[in-house]
Order: structure tokens, then C-alpha cells, then sequence
């Protein structure tokens, strides 16, 4: 006679240290840019504004001790711990930091909020959406989709929006993943250098119920050179 012995196993839960690195590498942020934080943004009159909208979006952290709760905001809910309706746009030239403020943005989502995060090259995201609309199975596909369209526990970052191929398949995508991430309430960052009136009417229409911020100045990157 044989005998099938099952071994019980305590699984040993993750610790904080290790939920954080799972979620870090889930969120498809850059290595080079893992050096984009709040404690090495320069703040300045032209950035201000985007820094304080930023912060918001974070109320555990450090940097908004100095930013009193403000019960009106439509960022701020009635525990003043979560968002609402929360979509942050950054407007400007290159090289003026938006893309380090999303990214030090995320990075105390994970951190502090111990939430998910999505980044993507605004073309990526296109790509992503058509890959997943591809897929034979029908219901991993939706799941896929649901997870971007309505999971509000998730920050996406778009950066780069307006270089992505301007085609209807592109332009269909981006107008239902916008409307849907409007109307599931799911906090977003998009960053580009186009002005608000050049972003597709329906599309600017959504991201002007959030927070839109232009950012000026001269691009960073040409300073360290000229130094």
C-alpha cells in the first residue's frame, strides 16, 4: 500500500522591503531613471505649482508637512488620506523636469503608499493597448484591459504625450483609455510638450477636470553641457 503524505507549508509573508521591490519592478520605470526623487527636485517659481499638485497626490510623505490638509480640494477626500478625480498634466518644453517629478511622484506611490504604478512611453502605451487586443483569449485580454481602464488603486504615468504615431488606431485607444480611466476615477500623470489646445478635443476635455500645469524654464540637460 503507498502512502501520500501532504506537507503543509506556513508560507512566510514578504517583508515590506520585498512587496516594495515587487512592485518596483512591475512598474516598468526606467533603471536609469530610479534617481528621480522629491529630495533631488529643484524647486523653483517656474516648477512650484507642479511640485504642490505632486505632493498632493502623496499625503504621507515628508515634503507636504509644510502643505496644511485643505478639506475643499478636490484632491483631498473626507479621511484626507485619498484622492479624487485626480489626473495631474505637466505642459513643457524638454528638459524641464516633468518627466523627474512623475517619476519622484511614483516612486512615493510605491513607497508610501504601498499602491501599484504603470509608466509608459506615451507610443509604448499604444503599442501595450494593441498587443493586448490581439490576444486569442478573449477574457485574459479584458483582464488586462480592466486593469488599466479601471483599477484605481494603480497610479499610470504617461509621459511623452503627443509623439506617439498619429493614427485612428492610436488615437482611438488613447480617447477610451482616457475616458475610462476618467469615469473609474483612477489616478493619472501625463506629461507633454504640447500645449493643452493641441490635445485632442475629447481628451483635453478630460484631463482639464484634473490639474494642469505648465512648466517653464531652460532644459537641464543643455545646462550640464554649457557648464
Amino acid at each position: 500500500m503507498s502512502h501520500h503524505f501532504v506537507h503543509y507549508v506556513n508560507a512566510i509573508p514578504e517583508s515590506k522591503e520585498q512587496q516594495y521591490k515587487n512592485r518596483l519592478k512591475e512598474s516598468r520605470i526606467p533603471d536609469n531613471f530610479r534617481g528621480y526623487t522629491f529630495d533631488n527636485y529643484k524647486c523653483a517659481l517656474s516648477n512650484e505649482a507642479a511640485y504642490r499638485f505632486a505632493c498632493d497626490l502623496i499625503p504621507l510623505t515628508p515634503q507636504l508637512k509644510s502643505f496644511p490638509e485643505d478639506d475643499n480640494s478636490p484632491i483631498w477626500d473626507a479621511w484626507g488620506k485619498r484622492w479624487s478625480k485626480f489626473t495631474l498634466t505637466l505642459i513643457g518644453p524638454t528638459g524641464v523636469g516633468k518627466t523627474h517629478l512623475a517619476i519622484a511622484t511614483a516612486f512615493a506611490w510605491l513607497k508610501e503608499r504601498e499602491l501599484s504604478v504603470r509608466y509608459y512611453q506615451c507610443q509604448d502605451l499604444v503599442n501595450y493597448l494593441q498587443s493586448i487586443t490581439m490576444m486569442e483569449c478573449r477574457e485574459e485580454a479584458e483582464d488586462y484591459l480592466d486593469y488599466l481602464y479601471k483599477f484605481n488603486d494603480c497610479l499610470l504615468i504617461i509621459d511623452d504625450f503627443g509623439t506617439q504615431k498619429d493614427t485612428e488606431y492610436s488615437a482611438a485607444q488613447l480617447d477610451l483609455l482616457f475616458d475610462m480611466r476618467y469615469i473609474h476615477d483612477c489616478p493619472t500623470i501625463v506629461t507633454s510638450n504640447l500645449q493643452l489646445d493641441d490635445f485632442p478635443p475629447r481628451i483635453k476635455s478630460r484631463l482639464s477636470q484634473g490639474n494642469v500645469v505648465k512648466i517653464s524654464g531652460e532644459d537641464y540637460r543643455l545646462k550640464k553641457v554649457n557648464v
